[in-house]
């Protein structure tokens, strides 16, 4: 198991390599208008600010992230229980959480439930539940093999007109036995993100933003021999983000929303004990993200985004003896975006449109087989 934790860490680092930490939060709307879905309000919020779930009711969401993988789309439903209560509920969302697996188990998506009620002065407040699980068991002659993983996950918000604040507390935890023998992987992670929304005029809103994230863990290996040294690794993962954001919409079918992520930390290290100490740091300084959306008619609407973040890669590791070395590279990424939105009835289609058919044109013309959409999502409003 300790290999794949090692694997499982790589992982992590390579995908915060990719994206900086703010852009994570985006469906297929957010997505297209280059990654600005903490800035500007969108039902995709709700996992992060449950208290925006009564912006959203009477509503069911479906993403389609990936082209016939079932494993990768999401259902979900907003369901008005009276005036003042709400019931949000989502299948198979995905979880990017790669310690949670052993050799046969694996938990890489949840079911969440979230509970939202109406308090005085216009303030909403929400608690969500998040649930992944997967067990496995073997047994050979007078020998037993066990394997579990499981996440659980506790979230919470307030929000009103001007503020939205979210809260989380998960519990992540793996474990493998084999008569004495064992391994286990858990810990706990604690994720905090808050965005006020300061209107200057009927057309301008400026959105500070903060997210954090921190979760530790340890591995712990027993080999079940008395006498002999347990194998132990500690963990951190950590996630800062500090952003400014302009909305603003020049009339009620067009907005622009404009923001700077001033920094963005995202870190991972690994202590093992009595071994290596190795850090891997990816800082954003800063991001700029632009995001457009235009109502043309009642039925379509364009949306254009594009983000360029400037990125510093910083890799460290200290030996049980030895000096530490490190090194950090330097680099700029961007990224261009295209989607549309289609209005049948209370049928809304958003869809991420992939740029290459721009130049290359539909199948009948070039021959192509690049899909038209990358990803879609489906709201039906009752």
């Amino acid at each position: 198991m300790e290999k794949n934790h090692a694997l499982a860490y790589q992982c992590i680092v390579l995908c915060f390599f990719l994206l900086a930490s703010i852009c994570l939060a985006t469906e297929t709307r957010m997505g297209s208008m280059g990654g600005v879905g903490f800035y500007a309000r969108d039902n995709s919020n709700v996992f992060y600010f449950p208290g925006t779930i009564f912006r959203y009711s009477n509503q069911v969401v479906t993403e389609l992230r990936a082209k016939n993988i079932d494993s990768r789309y999401t259902a979900g439903a907003h369901v008005p229980l009276d005036e003042n209560t709400i019931l949000g509920i989502y299948l198979n969302r995905p979880l990017n959480m790669p310690g949670l697996a052993t050799d046969n188990t694996k938990v890489d998506r949840t079911t969440n439930i979230i509970f939202g009620t109406k308090a005085l002065g216009g303030m909403s407040m929400a608690l969500g539940l998040s649930i992944g699980m997967d067990k496995y068991s073997e047994e050979t002659g007078s020998a037993e093999t066990k394997e579990s993983a499981m996440y659980l996950a506790f979230s919470g918000g307030v929000s009103n007109e001007k503020m939205d604040v979210g809260f989380l507390f998960e519990i992540p935890s793996a474990k493998w036995e084999l008569e004495k023998k064992s391994e286990k992987w858990g810990g706990v992670g604690i994720g905090f993100n808050a965005r006020y929304f300061i209107s200057q005029s009927e057309k301008l809103q400026i959105v500070p933003l903060v997210t954090f994230y921190l979760q530790p863990t340890s591995y712990k290996y027993d080999s079940g021999i008395s006498g002999t040294s347990n194998d132990e690794v500690n963990y951190s993962q950590l996630n800062l983000g500090l952003g400014l954001g302009l909305n603003y919409h020049f009339n009620e079918k067009n907005l622009v929303v404009l923001a700077v992520e001033g920094i963005g930390i995202s870190q991972n290290s690994r202590n093992q004990k009595e071994g290596d100490k190795t850090v891997d740091r990816l800082t954003t300084l800063p991001g700029l993200y632009m995001g457009v959306e235009s109502q043309i008619n009642k039925w379509f609407t364009g949306r254009l985004g594009a983000a360029q973040v400037f990125q510093s890669m910083h890799h460290s590791r200290k030996p049980n003896f030895g000096q530490e070395n490190s090194s950090t590279t330097y680099q700029s990424q961007f990224k261009l975006t295209l989607g549309l939105g289609l209005n049948f009835g209370k049928f809304l289609l958003d869809a991420s449109v992939n740029e290459g058919l721009l130049f290359d044109g539909p199948n009948v013309i070039s021959g192509s087989t690049e899909p038209l959409a990358k990803r879609i999502s489906i709201t039906f409003n009752y």
